[in-house]
């Protein structure tokens, strides 16, 4: 396959993060270009302050969706290119969503902290003949930070190789008063695939396993992460962390 020059990729527009408004936002752009000339399709369906957006572009010889939903808190992309030494194709495709949670537990629990149990998955399939212009073909990332603390969580997956299948990173965050909030971060980016398919439709997904009496809601209205689907395992799980946690940290 030519390589696609670089002089040629200044003329695509870098896929933008978002800003949040009023504490939540979601943005979903896909493109596809043919270097060569013949077809661009660019679409940015990013609304902030909306409760879900999608894109999609399409030309024959690539594609590219991506979308964001707050209401399920998952994000997910997809693009193809089939370059040929004629035909220089170049897609890609970015998700991303933004939101702040904010936690209301009972009497008993005011004014001490409490642990969270987060898991972020991504679950999705990069070709062997996948190739990027840039060195990674997926970047996935989920960020949660604490408001009155700082502590955070940060899973990121950066891929540079072909994948197949679900790939979790979990860990806890400690929520602390007064403010018993979080900000909430998740982004996915394939910022320029040349050949081949990232099918991650599948989506990268955000779950939360909170204490009992504790429920939350947030900026959006709409935002919602899903318990992990075995509650014993990731009770279990957080248990262990938070232990491990508190035992690492000074009296």
């Amino acid at each position: 396959m030519k390589r696609i020059s670089r002089i040629a990729l200044l003329g695509c527009a870098c896929l933008a993060v978002a800003s949040p408004a009023a504490g939540y936002a979601v943005v979903a752009k896909a493109g596809v270009t043919l270097l060569s000339g013949g077809c661009s399709d660019s679409d940015d369906s990013g609304v902030l302050a909306a409760p879900s957006a999608s894109a999609s572009a399409l030309c024959s010889n690539g594609a590219a969706q991506a979308f964001a939903d707050l209401a399920t808190a998952s994000i997910g992309l997809l693009a193809v290119a089939d370059s040929t030494a004629t035909v220089q194709t170049l897609s890609t495709a970015e998700a991303e969503l933004l939101d702040v949670v904010h936690f209301q537990v009972p009497p008993a629990m005011s004014g001490q902290p409490f642990t969270l149990g987060v898991a972020f998955t991504v679950d999705g399939v990069i070709t062997p003949d996948a190739d990027p212009y840039f060195t990674a073909l997926l970047s996935s990332r989920c960020i949660l930070t604490d408001v009155s603390n700082f502590d955070s969580f940060d899973g990121l997956f950066t891929d540079t190789t072909p994948v197949s299948g679900p790939r979790t990173v979990s860990d806890t965050i400690q929520i602390t008063p007064p403010d018993y909030s979080m900000n909430v971060s998740m982004h996915m980016l394939a910022p320029g695939l040349t050949e081949g398919t990232i099918d991650f439709l599948t989506t990268g997904e955000l779950q939360l396993a909170i204490p009992p009496d504790v429920t939350y809601t947030s900026d959006s209205g709409v935002f919602h992460a899903p318990e992990p689907g075995s509650a014993a395992t990731c009770a279990a799980a957080c248990a262990a962390l938070a232990f491990a946690r508190r035992a690492r940290r000074p009296s």
